[in-house]
């Protein structure tokens, strides 16, 4: 599908209504709204756990080939239903929409189910081969690994700004 990716800023605790009130009286057939999301590790209670997190907590993405009418449908629809919490960002009278640059980045780390999973790969001395996941050919843009949380920091371009983001990243051997 192509297009343009509109953000819509809301609060966190009303993103997954938000989203469902989005696909029930505002969006057409054609139009998608997600929320891409981080799988990482977690140990709670001594038990391992994969935990699915927001992306960019209180930012829902709206896929549209048309973000002129679709931000007219939003507009109208603020006040109604769940969009008291919500809000498109706007520069100056202008719609703000994804750079082609940043949804190219968000989607090869997403694919298409909109998800960051987890990544594998070793240690040689200092350097960080990833073998599996979405950071394969991607090692220059992570900025901190911590082993023990199995997480690696990489940096993003997102609205115009850079931002860290956590991800999940296993180690499996080290090698010297």
């Amino acid at each position: 599908m192509t297009g343009k990716i509109i953000v819509l800023h809301t609060d966190t605790m009303h993103m997954q209504e938000i989203e469902t009130q989005l696909k029930r009286h505002v969006l057409e057939e054609d139009e998608d709204v997600y929320t891409p999301v981080i799988e990482r590790f977690m140990r709670v209670h001594g038990v391992n756990k994969t935990k699915k997190v927001p992306m960019f907590p209180g930012y829902l993405f709206l896929h549209t080939s048309k973000p002129k009418d679709l931000y007219e449908r939003v507009s109208s629809s603020t006040g109604k239903y769940i969009f008291k919490y919500c809000r498109v960002l706007k520069t100056g009278n202008y719609l703000t929409c994804l750079s082609d640059a940043e949804a190219e980045n968000i989607d090869v780390l997403c694919g298409r189910n909109h998800v960051i999973s987890m990544s594998e790969g070793y240690m040689t001395g200092d350097k960080l081969k990833i073998v599996a996941g979405p950071l394969k050919d991607m090692e220059g843009k992570i900025v901190k690994i911590d082993r023990h949380k199995r997480c690696a920091f990489i940096e993003v371009d997102f609205l115009g700004g850079i931002r860290k983001l956590k991800v999940g990243l296993e180690i499996t051997k080290k090698m010297v």
